[in-house]
């Protein structure tokens, strides 16, 4: 099984598409438009960022589930404490 991660800790694949990329497009939608890969693990935001940038490539998956939770702050006496990476979205790419 083939892992491509951004911004390529653990693969070549995604170390040279990445490397490869304009200075502005090096992020993870600039990797996905170029490698397409089968499947995607993204964050509420990275998905829009794809659909807003490469609405053409984002068209071609589809949201298979939704998994975590949502983000939450809490603040309480001087203490705050924030859920950054609590929802993931899996999508599948259409054949």
């Amino acid at each position: 099984m083939l892992l491509i991660d951004y911004p390529g800790l653990t693969s070549r694949t995604a170390l040279e598409a990445v490397r490869h990329l304009p200075t502005g497009s090096r992020d993870i939608t600039g990797l996905i438009e170029v490698v397409r890969p089968p499947w995607l693990l993204l964050r509420p935001s990275e998905l829009e960022g794809l659909r807003s940038r490469y609405p053409t490539t984002a068209a071609r998956y589809e949201v298979v589930r939704r998994v975590g939770s949502p983000r939450d702050e809490v603040e309480r006496g001087g203490y705050a404490k924030a859920t950054v990476d609590g929802e993931f979205i899996i999508l599948r790419r259409i054949p």
